[in-house]
């Protein structure tokens, strides 16, 4: 997901209305090739096959697969559903299915856990649609957007890079050839509507049009293609379901919706007079980058643009996110994000309901009892209602000659006292088409500020109105109970140094010379987090006058550490523990005299529209005092947070690691000009667990590169079908990676988040939204903060089924091995049960403690 509001901020989504013991019955078996979704103008029109239409509110929710276990996946769907959704929206990731040159091969579309067949199948037992937006481009802060690397090597022309999501013919043919596989699986294994399976909707490419006109003409030529390319399917395999193609606002093919995304769509019309009103992206909030506090939107600002969505046109729209689940195998994009892709979702990283699940379950179920007059009536004027000082926006659909109403009152004054007061009697004269008289004294209705009053029967009685706040006993906290239940620390820690510098084995096949440091994505295939980088010769002089050498390393992206005869000695990571001082820890393993990092200047947390890309590129300078009995040899370890994945030509242009090159200067001598350091060795790193013949015991002080692992112990309620979630507690540590019993969790980094108060209102960590409920006018990202000055993220969650999996420990506990890339303290690490959700378990208090602040 992307939008140009994206590039400013960061370059830097039924089982409709009653819960039913059938749940399956909101998708029925159909007879093969008879059942059909179309549109009009009005809204989507699901037709059975049996003469049967009907028009439906599109109530979807954003869940990507692979952000979650497959274990994890039916509860989620059960509480989109009972949350009053009706369908599930999805994304195909490309680079997860064909992660090398199919060569002719399908994609792999069911293999585990990314088993796309499996997902949906899942979602319609629980009775939820499915929208599948296929790309071959999907953004969703996913890395490099969804495209695998393979395809870098394949543009490469004589002249340079060719681009993609253009008409370049190698683009086109191997695109079209990965949407035409996902295509023929959904018919084959029966996935569509039309032959009984859930998915309703289709997507080509996503947000393009945002940013075609960089393209000229082969921008234009594209879409027409990507027109082509929908025609074309739908002739071969008897589509009888629509596509969508998001933010394409001027030259949408014929045939395909056009729909908006953003934080507020009341105002978006689709270019094409046959098509609906649709909202793919609702932002339900937005993601967090290291060194960032956690955005959060609150209940009562997404019910309100949703609200006003539908009253003014809309037929169908989807949160994104609903449920955002997990970075797992360090498949972030864009600008440095978290391991947690959490989103402030109405379901939080661990399957829990936040506050805002409730409030706007309560406006799905208002607005799917008034969908069956807003939809056989035609879109209304817009009608002002002067009530006091203030106009107010009726939006009434009422079929004449019929009882069908419904009726939609928005406020959207953003003053706390601007509360508009409507008197039963001037309701009734307005459904008369009479005019309206002075307020009455008795029988009032309050319509506060920035909200949406919906009337689903014209009656004057709400059904909702959007600045409700609506609770539930479940996401209620007992000041008795903890949200948190921790494990006992690890008594034994073992650790082995990971070697320092390129392979030195000369028959190391990857082991790259070049004159220049090359692409990290290169040496690494796009497939791993880090690139060795060494001079083969650095040009220093022989003479006395020459004391020390500055190196000067440039165009660092994400991050670089430089280290000198495998001691490390510098870091463009800004300040990361406030509780660590900047000294590295001596390891008994690798006794180098403790020396001083050069740490550059403290992030400076800036508002998304200033802040461009967080983390490069920056440049690095490194010191080094000679010495006339040995001679300095330089490694030093490039590493990404996230590969770059939205704007034009990202693909083609995608650098990491050493970007342009290094100098060298020499200082106490008559001269001290830069030269270019010339010559390099350089290959991919790919951390491997080391094998346990390489561990023995250590402190919990480790050093730099070190693996340290240990046995934890599981909290005392752990059990194997736990309803709760489990995380681990990483504080004491820096920057690294870190796995649970064998399988890879994550990157962690205990980097602290900045604030200003120019950007807004920044509450507790273990508060979410919520707390900022009260706040009206347009939201932003920046508008509603939480966790300011504490790690933005410190508990990295362990998927469900990883508790499970075998490991040399005994089944009271779990085999944690943390690879610490600066020096860090293992003293604190543990795992916790997760019983109230991500916010709280950030917190890491009682709840008692909490409750006694808000």
């Amino acid at each position: 997901m992307a939008t140009l509001v994206r590039v400013l901020f960061a370059l830097g989504l039924f089982c409709a209305c009653a819960p039913s013991s059938s749940a399956a019955s909101t998708t029925p078996r159909l007879k093969r090739g008879l059942g059909r979704v179309s549109f009009d103008a009005r809204s989507f029109v699901f037709e059975d096959g049996f003469g049967h239409r009907e028009r439906k509110l599109i109530r979807a929710g954003s869940f990507h697969y692979p952000r979650a276990s497959p274990e994890e996946w039916p509860s989620i769907f059960r509480a989109m559903r009972q949350g009053g959704l009706n369908a599930v929206e999805t994304l195909i990731m490309w680079n997860v299915h064909s992660p090398t040159k199919p060569d002719g091969g399908e994609p792999q579309l069911d293999r585990h856990p990314y088993n796309v067949t499996l997902f949906l199948e899942q979602a319609k037992k629980e009775g939820l649609y499915a929208i599948v937006r296929i790309g071959p481009y999907i953004c969703a802060e996913w890395e490099l957007g969804g495209i695998p690397w393979w395809l870098h090597d394949l543009e490469k022309t004589s002249h340079g890079m060719s681009a993609i999501r253009t008409n370049d013919t190698t683009w086109e043919k191997l695109s079209d050839t990965f949407v035409t596989a996902v295509i023929r699986h959904l018919h084959a294994k029966d996935l569509l509507f039309s032959e009984g399976g859930p998915v309703i909707m289709l997507q080509i490419e996503n947000e393009y049009g945002n940013i075609e006109s960089s393209y000229g003409e082969a921008g234009v030529r594209y879409v027409q293609h990507l027109g082509s390319t929908v025609n074309r399917l739908n002739r071969a395999f008897s589509l009888r379901i629509p596509w969508i193609m998001c933010q394409q606002p001027n030259d949408v093919p014929s045939g395909i919706v056009n729909t908006c995304n953003g934080f507020y769509c009341d105002e978006f019309e689709p270019s094409r007079s046959d098509s609906p009103k649709g909202w793919t992206e609702v932002w339900s909030g937005w993601f967090t980058a290291w060194g960032q506090p956690r955005p959060a939107r609150p209940a009562r600002d997404t019910a309100f643009a949703i609200a006003r969505f539908v009253a003014n046109g809309g037929s169908f729209f989807n949160y994104y996110m609903y449920y955002g689940g997990t970075n797992t195998m360090g498949r972030s994009g864009g600008p440095g994000i978290i391991t947690s892709y959490d989103y402030d979702a109405p379901l939080d990283e661990y399957g829990f309901k936040r506050p805002k699940y409730y409030s706007l379950k309560a406006l799905h179920f208002s607005l799917e009892r008034a969908s069956h007059a807003t939809f056989k009536a035609s879109r209304p004027q817009p009608r002002t209602l002067p009530l006091g000082s203030l106009n107010v926006t009726l939006m009434l659909y009422r079929t004449e000659g019929t009882d069908s109403c419904a009726a939609y009152i928005i406020n959207a004054a953003t003053k706390p006292s601007d509360t508009a007061i409507l008197s039963k009697a001037q309701w009734n004269r307005i459904l008369q088409n009479e005019s309206m008289n002075q307020i009455e004294t008795e029988d009032v209705m309050a319509i506060p500020p920035w909200s949406v009053t919906v009337l689903p029967d014209c009656d004057f009685d709400k059904a909702y109105n959007t600045a409700d706040r609506v609770s539930s006993s479940a996401s209620k906290l007992s000041g008795d109970d903890t949200f948190i239940t921790h494990s006992a620390i690890p008594t034994r820690w073992v650790c082995s140094n990971e070697p320092i510098g390129v392979p030195n084995s000369t028959k190391d096949s990857s082991v790259v010379h070049s004159d220049s440091p090359l692409n990290l994505l290169d040496l690494t295939r796009g497939t791993a987090d880090y690139a060795w980088y060494e001079p083969t010769s650095l040009p220093l002089p022989h003479g006395n006058n020459v004391t020390s050498v500055r190196l000067t390393f440039d165009g660092i992206l994400d991050y670089a550490n430089v280290f000198v005869n495998e001691s490390l000695v510098a870091t463009t990571l800004h300040a990361i523990n406030s509780g660590i001082d900047g000294t590295i820890p001596v390891s008994p393993l690798r006794p180098h005299v403790s020396q001083k990092l050069s740490i550059f200047p403290p992030l400076r947390m800036q508002k998304r529209d200033e802040a461009g890309y967080p983390w490069g590129a920056s440049s690095l300078t490194v010191t080094i005092k000679l010495s006339p009995a040995s001679r300095p040899n330089v490694q030093v370890l490039a590493g990404r947070l996230g590969t770059s994945n939205y704007g034009p030509y990202y693909f083609e242009n995608a650098l990491m690691g050493i970007t342009r090159g290094a100098t060298m200067s020499l200082l106490d001598a008559k001269n001290t000009s830069s030269v270019p350091i010339v010559g390099w060795r350089q290959a991919g790193f790919f951390p491997k667990i080391p094998p346990q013949s390489s561990f023995s015991s250590c402190t919990s002080h480790v050093a730099a590169m070190t693996w340290t692992k240990a046995c934890v112990p599981l909290p005392p309620t752990y059990r194997v079908s736990a309803s709760y979630g489990f995380g681990l507690v990483l504080s004491g540590m820096r920057k690294g990676q870190a796995f649970v019993n064998g399988r890879y969790i994550g990157r962690f980094f205990l980097l602290n988040a900045q604030y200003a108060p120019s950007q807004g209102t920044c509450v507790a960590s273990c508060q979410g939204a919520e707390a900022c409920e009260d706040r009206i006018g347009s939201f932003q990202p920046w508008t509603c903060l939480k966790g300011c000055g504490e790690p933005s993220q410190k508990v990295y969650k362990i998927p469900a089924d990883v508790l499970n999996s075998s490991s040399s420990c005994d089944v009271h506990h779990a085999e944690v091995v943390l690879l610490e890339e600066i020096g860090g303290d293992t003293s604190d690490v543990r795992i916790v049960e997760v019983k109230s959700g991500f916010d709280m378990v950030q917190c890491d208090r009682k709840v008692s403690e909490v409750v006694d602040e808000m």
